[in-house]
């Protein structure tokens, strides 16, 4: 196998891996069929919320913690409902890092030019709109460049999103609360869809880990700063076919019952929280295994170069390859 054939292997890898993704929420319902017990899921016991071998009345200590911090859950929604929903929301934070790795490893240095670099990122990024405007080389260049930056304001937002989480999981618990208690037939669609608004509010820049379409580049249009610097670098003609297209996504977005923002978390899938957890652990599995992957191809990065010189020195050539730049 070729390297190009290699990194084409690897990115439609990836690719493939985020439209897994989502089938995984269409084989829970066969699996429910097959025998699985719809209220309790195969990848989450109500062992799995007690940490094994603590004493008795440590572990007291710390359920008694937990539901005073979440009274108002517990008073809601119960008590065996609001400790699996922390559970669950431990493991969608714990992808959303996962993500925000891959999303690290695939912008920098040699793994991000394995991947395509910046430039492949600004022709996921704009789409259509992207080949229409027909971009010189120096601007694809100068492009590539707010693209990077638009990358790195995305990641330290997503970084400290992530640490808020942590710190208090209550807002993504509670629209985990209202998807299972809507999906139970114990609340109304309209009664959701309030519960679903109200957390948006708190949920504000957490992205739907489970939407392949946040893995394509971003939307780096929808980022003043790279908007306002790739606008300068257009020419007139150029300038009002993208002012047009984004008119054309304005007008869309304003449609009724369009979401104010698709990509983000609130826009999960009405489903069960057992349900829920399967796809989240399904779902790890395989971002831990293309962060794997990508880390070894970090890890081979410096191969090749050796490899060229095992084969200079085989044909007899004493002078050493040159390393390519970093």
């Amino acid at each position: 196998m070729t390297k190009k054939t290699a990194i084409t292997a690897g990115v439609a890898l990836l690719l493939a891996g985020a439209g897994a993704i989502a089938l995984i929420n269409q084989n829970a319902e066969g699996e429910k069929q097959a025998g699985t017990d719809p209220g309790k899921s195969q990848g989450t016991s109500s062992g799995s919320l007690s940490p094994v071998g603590e004493d008795g009345a440590k572990a007291s200590r710390r359920t008694a913690r937990e539901t005073t911090t979440n009274q108002d859950l517990v008073e809601k929604y119960g008590e065996a409902r609001t400790n699996l929903s922390k559970h669950v929301a431990g493991n969608v934070i714990s992808l959303l890092q996962d993500a925000v790795d891959m999303g690290e490893m695939a912008s920098s240095g040699a793994i991000g030019n394995a991947f395509g670099g910046p430039r492949a990122g600004v022709r996921m990024g704009l789409g259509r709109i992207g080949n229409e405007l027909e971009l010189t080389e120096e601007q694809q260049d100068k492009a590539a460049e707010l693209y990077k930056e638009f990358q790195k304001r995305e990641i330290e937002r997503s970084k400290e999103t992530i640490a808020r989480l942590k710190k208090d999981p209550t807002a993504l618990m509670k629209l985990m609360l209202a998807s299972d208690s809507f999906s139970r037939g114990e609340i109304t669609e309209d009664q959701y869809k309030q519960l679903q608004t109200a957390s948006g509010e708190d949920l504000k820049g957490v992205l739907n880990p489970l939407d392949r379409e946040n893995f394509r580049g971003g939307q780096p249009l929808k980022d003043d700063a790279f908007r306002s610097g790739f606008q300068s670098l257009l020419d007139p003609a150029q300038g009002e076919k993208l002012q047009a297209s984004l008119d054309e996504q304005a007008a869309k977005a304003a449609e009724p019952g369009v979401p104010a923002d698709p990509g983000n978390i609130t826009n999960l899938p009405a489903m069960e929280l057992e349900k829920l957890d399967e796809t989240v652990v399904s779902a790890k599995k395989l971002t831990g295994g293309l962060k794997q992957m990508m880390e070894g191809m970090g890890g081979l990065q410096d191969l090749g170069p050796l490899m060229e010189q095992q084969r200079q020195r085989r044909n007899g050539n004493a002078e050493p390859a040159p390393q390519p730049a970093e």
